[in-house]
């Protein structure tokens, strides 16, 4: 993998470079789906609780050796999500729930814990949110431009393409992981309202095609899918508000990134797949 920034995250093919944690998520919502949607008889079993676990622990493994925090998390989320769906007895998922919030817990609190698992930038990140409002020009950079580009925006936003923070570069990695403070600048008020809007619309179509479906796996497709993306849009959002630590988490169908994008839109194919072969086709 190509070195950017202290992590291998990326394969250069050509003039293009591919992410292959992205088509981690797409390949284990298919391979998780198909593994409990066999499993259904046994699903009460602790055993297909752990071995799905199992099924995920080996592509959660290799995206945080990269590292890939954020990435890794979402693989989670995903696993969560596809077994809820899926009828794993609630006792088992809320096992699971408990014992991440330990581990988090652990990882961000105790000193000699966060040593191992977290890196210099991750634990500058937490600081920084901590303190937010103080003079954390080096770890809380973007954060603090980000609400200066919400405060310019106001209620009307500055229009398209007249956004001053944007233009002088002041916040980094704009055109991905912060898009959402352009959104803010150039649209203001109004303009985040409209996305967000469209967002809840968009998930709302998920979750009907996800309750309607009456097959087992098209049903944990269809929810593996909403985890994916409504957690990227959530943490994306929210982390640029500065109600989260900062995380390398693309905004769905807005952040600049070709393998991203192609991973929304494979998840809107898939989707669209679902909804015609769920209804009845008539001649």
């Amino acid at each position: 993998g190509k070195d950017v920034k202290g992590a291998q995250r990326w394969i250069d093919i050509g003039p293009l470079q591919f992410q292959p944690s992205e088509l981690a998520k797409l390949l284990v919502i298919l391979t998780l789906a198909s593994f409990l949607a066999s499993r259904q008889e046994w699903a009460d079993r602790w055993s297909t609780f752990a071995l799905s676990f199992v099924h995920v622990a080996v592509p959660m493994g290799l995206v945080i050796s990269q590292p890939h925090l954020g990435a890794t998390i979402v693989i989670f989320v995903t696993w969560l999500a596809i077994t809820f769906v899926g009828r794993i007895p609630m006792r088992y998922w809320a096992t699971a729930v408990a014992c991440f919030a330990l581990v988090a817990g652990l990882v961000f609190t105790v000193p000699a814990v966060s040593e191992k698992f977290l890196h210099g930038y991750q634990k500058d990140r937490i600081a920084g949110l901590q303190s937010k409002g103080q003079d954390t020009r080096d770890r809380n950079w973007q954060p603090d431009r980000a609400e200066i580009a919400f405060g310019v925006g106001g209620v009307y936003g500055t229009g398209f393409l007249k956004g001053q923070q944007k233009h002088l570069g002041f916040i980094p990695e704009q055109q991905t992981d912060f898009i959402f403070s352009v959104v803010g600048e150039e649209g203001g008020l109004v303009g985040c309202s409209l996305l967000l809007f469209c967002y809840a619309f968009f998930f709302y179509r998920i979750w009907l095609i996800m309750v309607h479906a009456e097959d087992p796996f098209f049903k944990m497709v269809a929810g593996g899918i909403f985890a994916v993306l409504f957690f990227h849009a959530f943490v994306n959002m929210a982390m640029v508000l500065q109600i989260l630590p900062v995380v390398g988490l693309w905004l769905p169908f807005m952040s600049y990134g070709g393998t991203a994008v192609w991973l929304c839109m494979a998840c809107v194919g898939l989707l669209l797949n679902i909804r015609r072969r769920e209804r009845p086709i008539l001649f």
